[in-house]
């Protein structure tokens, strides 16, 4: 009985607390659409703020627009006044040039009037044979001096040099093949970098002004000096001039190890005897003594022997029995015959003899001692290089 009474009032408390929500949710169901209206209401004021901002942004977009257009309406009159003071400018400018170019043109006509009032005389060579024209020279009155560039062009048998004496200007046509004029005077496979350190040893002697060989023809001496590289026989220079040649033949030797004297042989005041009816109109011109100066550029190399004066008379200096390679440039004949009469025989087997000018038409001489001695001389083996050298090895005892 009392369990249930107890059953009883647990449902009734249930029933209570039920009834309790149910009128908490008709409430809030009642208060619902006053609540909905306040949100609305906030909404709309929201909505009118914002409406209000964005027209003011607007506004001030509208008034920007308005004055970038005036400067934009402005601007093309601008652009105008700029480009008409720049051409302004260019053409006083280009005014200028053109006056400056006048004034120039003006100064070349009037050197060219002054030469030309000196009335130059021109005497043309002419081959009595061929009736072809061989030399040409310009004989110019006192006081005028025309700068001549080396000259030369890439035609094989059009090739003239020019060569200054005095007062006189003498073009000398030279028969050469246009690569042998590319090779002999340009050198561009042999300098610097391309065949180091061939190119740098003789950049540096011929930028000393101390020898007239180019890199072709210091590159058949150093060819000569590398194939001689094994033997500590001396090498006889005979015709060193200011001493370059002797100065690379020494930096070869250094550069291969190869040991032994360097002799090094001149009168240093020029040939001694030149030879009519074979050395041509070659003359035995004396010049200042430069021996003391050759001796100071060649003080570095220890292994260098400068001998001064005719070889003829130098001859029983060179002390050495053998020799490994010889070098003449001496430009006549009795010079170049008994260098290699009293020399050549004393070159051990394989050396190398090299004779400057052999293929020079100033230098006839040269090429008929070397033709001379080869033809008696069996044991040597010529070959006319187009350096204009000539190149004797010797290839038996």
């Amino acid at each position: 009985m009392a369990a249930s009474q107890a059953a009883v009032q647990t449902v009734a408390e249930q029933q209570r607390t039920q009834e309790t929500a149910l009128k908490s949710i008709v409430a809030a169901v009642k208060d619902q659409p006053g609540h909905l209206e306040g949100r609305v209401e906030r909404l709309e004021t929201w909505l009118g703020k914002r409406a209000e901002s964005q027209d003011a942004s607007l506004k001030q977009v509208e008034k920007k627009v308005e004055e970038h257009s005036s400067t934009l309406a402005a601007l093309p009159g601008g652009i105008d006044t700029v480009i008409e003071r720049r051409t302004s400018t260019l053409e006083r400018q280009v005014a200028s040039i053109v006056e400056g170019q006048h004034k120039q043109a003006k100064k070349i006509d009037k050197v060219f009037t002054s030469v030309k009032a000196q009335q130059p005389q021109v005497i043309p060579g002419v081959d009595k044979e061929s009736g072809a024209l061989q030399r040409v020279k310009i004989v110019l009155p006192d006081g005028v001096d025309i700068p001549i560039n080396r000259s030369g062009t890439d035609d094989a048998f059009d090739v003239f040099r020019a060569r200054k004496k005095d007062g006189t200007l003498s073009f000398l046509r030279v028969e050469v093949p246009y690569y042998h004029y590319y090779t002999a005077d340009r050198q561009l496979h042999l300098q610097g970098d391309w065949n180091a350190p061939f190119g740098h040893i003789a950049d540096d002697v011929i930028a000393s002004g101390t020898t007239k060989l180019l890199h072709d023809r210091l590159y058949t001496l150093w060819q000569g000096v590398r194939n001689a590289a094994h033997s500590s026989a001396a090498i006889l220079e005979v015709g060193a001039w200011k001493g370059g040649s002797t100065r690379f033949l020494a930096e070869a030797c250094r550069h291969f190890g190869k040991s032994g004297t360097i002799y090094s042989c001149d009168t240093f005041t020029g040939p001694v005897q030149v030879t009519a009816g074979i050395d041509g109109t070659r003359t035995a011109a004396q010049f200042e003594d430069i021996s003391e100066d050759v001796r100071v550029s060649l003080q570095p190399y220890a292994n260098v022997d400068v001998i001064k004066g005719d070889i003829e008379t130098t001859a029983s200096r060179i002390r050495d029995t053998t020799l490994s390679m010889l070098h003449v440039d001496v430009n006549v004949y009795q010079a170049t015959l008994f260098t290699l009469n009293t020399f050549a025989p004393r070159l051990e087997p394989g050396g190398t003899i090299v004779v400057d000018d052999y293929g020079s038409v100033t230098c006839p001489g040269v090429k008929q001692s070397v033709d001379e001695f080869a033809a008696a001389h069996p044991q040597f083996r010529l070959t006319h290089l187009l350096t204009g050298q000539a190149a004797l090895i010797r290839i038996v005892q």
